[in-house]
């Protein structure tokens, strides 16, 4: 009878160990719980971009960029969006946008003569961060997280060399640090809605006469429709904003660029 009391009270032991260790795991089946996902999708973007040349403190040129390029100011583009979530309250995310754009323009040279000259713009951005979960649970999981926005910037006008020889061209490479807040919230086990932001203003001193400073502002908003356990498709709105002021005392040059609109895609979970 001891034998079977002592076996009774190993087995469930057994049972208490093994599902304290299932339940370590569970939140895997959680509607906020992916290891990893895959988003592909279609974002119509929306651009406007200005840049603005002050001397002696006294605005100069002020140029929209899509009317002064000839380019156009909204585009269907593929997105990209991964998370891999390696531990419970730890994750990593990536994104992906780019937006390359080609038309002309009619332009004023030094002699005043009319001139059409081909023109460009390529953006693409990439952004990476690694992000810690404060909050996860089955309905719920609030993050902050710190990562790098790389983006590269090509402008360019070329008119085959009758006026501007080699062209002009801005070819920029900036690495930005930002910071994340990101809040989701299942409905139910079909639903969620996710939110994210990215945040980031910078001010620096180059030398004693000039400097540069900066703000990047990311919003993302979503709603997620989980079709089938490995498949879901999600419609989401979508707003980065970019200002650089760069310059000394007498010319200073301002940048400002805003990317906004809807993004309709697909979710693969692995």
């Amino acid at each position: 009878m001891k034998k079977q009391n002592v076996a009774l009270l190993a087995s469930v032991g057994c049972m208490v160990l093994a599902s304290n260790a299932w339940g370590q795991e569970d939140w895997r089946s959680w509607p906020t719980g992916d290891r990893f996902s895959l988003e592909l999708s279609g974002y119509y973007v929306n651009s406007d971009a200005d840049l603005n040349l002050i001397i002696n403190n006294e605005e100069t040129i002020n140029w929209d960029l899509e009317d002064a390029l000839g380019l156009s100011d909204s585009e269907t583009v593929l997105t990209v969006r991964a998370m891999w979530r390696f531990a419970k309250h730890h994750s990593l995310r990536y994104s992906h946008f780019a937006w390359d754009q080609q038309s002309s323009a009619i332009f004023l040279d030094d002699n005043l003569d009319l001139i059409e000259a081909a023109t460009r713009v390529d953006v693409q951005n990439d952004y990476f961060s690694y992000n810690y979960s404060f909050l996860f649970n089955e309905r719920s999981d609030f993050y902050g997280g710190i990562g790098l926005s790389w983006t590269q910037l090509f402008i360019g006008v070329d008119d085959g060399g009758q006026s501007i020889p080699e062209g002009e061209t801005i070819d920029a490479s900036v690495p930005v640090p930002s910071f994340t807040l990101g809040y989701d919230l299942a409905f139910s086990d079909k639903w969620v809605w996710r939110n994210q932001v990215n945040y980031l203003a910078l001010g620096l001193a180059l030398n004693d006469e000039e400097d540069v400073s900066g703000t990047v502002v990311g919003l993302n908003t979503a709603i997620e429709w989980r079709v089938f356990d490995n498949f879901s498709l999600t419609a989401a709105y979508q707003y980065d904003y970019l200002d650089v002021d760069a310059g000394d005392s007498v010319v200073r040059y301002k940048y400002e660029d805003t990317y906004y609109g809807p993004r309709l895609g697909l979710i693969l979970r692995f």
